[in-house]
C-alpha cells in the first residue's frame, strides 16, 4: 500500500474562481493591467508560483509596481476570504470552491493511509478538509506555515516522511512545484491534471517538458493508478 501525500489545490478543490480569482483582482486593484487566468497558469506552470500571493506579487512587479507583501496579502484575503476576514468572518471566494473528488474517491480514501501537504495557510487548508469530511481522516496537514522553505523545496514532504515514518510514499500534485518537491525527498509522483481545459493543456505540456512519466485526467483516476501499480 502506498502511504499518499496529497495537495489540495487544483487537486481536491477547484480555484479557479478562488484562489487564482483573488490573484486577478488584488493585482488590479492594486495597480496592474488585468490578467487572463490563462496568464496565471503560464506563470504556474514556470514553477516557483505555487502561492498565489507571490503570482500576485508578480503580476505587479511585471508592470513595474512594487509594494509592501504584506499588503499585497491584505488585499488579495478582502477577496479570498471576504472583507471581514480580519474580524474571523470567511464570506468571500473561499465559499464557492468545488469539490473535486467523487464519492468513489473518498470511499476510497477511507482504506487509505495519507497526509497533506499544502501552500495554503492551515487554517484555510482545514476549512477545506472539514468541506471534503477528510478532516478527521487524514494522518498530519503541512502548511505554509509549518515549512521554512516553500514549494518545490521538499521540507514539507520529508516533515510528514519523519512524521509518519512512511515508506513506500506517492506524492499527488497539479504543478511543477509539486513535482520538483517530490523529486527532491526522493519519492515517487503522479501529476494530476487541473481541472480548468486551458490549465490542464498548459500543465500537461509541463510535465511531459520535465519528465513527469505519469500524469492523471483527475484526482478521482488515483485509486485505479494505484491498484495497477501495486498488483
Amino acid at each position: 500500500m502506498y502511504q499518499l501525500i496529497l495537495d489540495i489545490d487544483g487537486v481536491l478543490v477547484n480555484t479557479d474562481n478562488s484562489y487564482s480569482r483573488a490573484a486577478i483582482l488584488a493585482a488590479k486593484e492594486l495597480g496592474a493591467r488585468e490578467r487572463s487566468l490563462t496568464d496565471l497558469f503560464t506563470l504556474r506552470s514556470q514553477g516557483n508560483f505555487n502561492d498565489d500571493y507571490d503570482v500576485t506579487v508578480e503580476f505587479l512587479r511585471q508592470d513595474g509596481i512594487v509594494m509592501n507583501r504584506q499588503e499585497v496579502v491584505k488585499i488579495f484575503q478582502n477577496y479570498y476570504l471576504g472583507p471581514r476576514w480580519q474580524e474571523g468572518v470567511w464570506e468571500g471566494l473561499i465559499t464557492q470552491e468545488p469539490l473535486l473528488p467523487n464519492q468513489d474517491f473518498l470511499n476510497w480514501l477511507d482504506d487509505q493511509h495519507f497526509s497533506v501537504f499544502t501552500g495554503r495557510p492551515k487554517d484555510e487548508a482545514f476549512f477545506v478538509m472539514r468541506r471534503l469530511g477528510l478532516f478527521d481522516k487524514m494522518q498530519h496537514l503541512v502548511g505554509m506555515h509549518d515549512v521554512s522553505h516553500k514549494k518545490p523545496h521538499p521540507e514539507g514532504i520529508e516533515q510528514i516522511v519523519s512524521l509518519n515514518g512512511y515508506c513506500n510514499v506517492l506524492s499527488c500534485g497539479d504543478t511543477l512545484d509539486d513535482y520538483r518537491a517530490a523529486q527532491a525527498a526522493r519519492v515517487a509522483f503522479v501529476g494530476i491534471l487541473p481541472p480548468n481545459d486551458q490549465a490542464r493543456e498548459i500543465m500537461r505540456t509541463a510535465f511531459k517538458v520535465q519528465g513527469c512519466q505519469d500524469v492523471l485526467e483527475s484526482i478521482n483516476d488515483l485509486p485505479q493508478y494505484v491498484a495497477s501499480k501495486t498488483q
